[in-house]
């Protein structure tokens, strides 16, 4: 990590709480990104990856999955893995679900509203994947 890199990294904004703990929960999820960010770059860099931390941020916000209901048969839908989306995942030592899984059971979800979903498919689309 670069000085200039880092200063930008901790530069913060006022954040206001109205308890100990909702600061105390702050403050600790802030400790934990900078360890998970120091984490990837560590493994980034024995892996020999160049990767820029704002393209990282961008691909990982592109990923989203939804949970949809067709023909009594539950889904979960997730969006191609674009940019350097994957190559983290890879890094970080963990393989993304398939775009297109049958639920079984009961949601984790939320509970379901009658709602329309739209599904972003910026990086790409669900093409060739079966719903049966």
């Amino acid at each position: 990590m670069t000085p200039s890199s880092s200063k930008s990294l901790l530069q913060a904004r006022p954040v206001y709480h109205r308890t100990d703990e909702a600061i105390r929960g702050h403050v600790f999820c802030s400790f934990l990104g900078l360890i998970l960010r120091k984490e990837l770059t560590d493994r980034r860099e024995k892996a020999g990856r160049c990767l820029q931390w704002d393209n990282v941020i961008r691909d990982l916000d592109r990923l989203e999955e939804i949970e949809v209901e067709s023909e009594g048969k539950r889904l979960l839908l997730r969006t191609d893995a674009c940019g350097v989306s994957r190559i983290v995942c890879r890094t970080a030592g963990f393989a993304l679900p398939s775009n297109v899984r049958r639920m079984e059971g009961r949601s984790v979800l939320l509970p379901r509203q009658e709602t329309s979903v739209f599904l972003p498919l910026s990086c790409g689309s669900l093409s060739g994947t079966s719903l049966s």
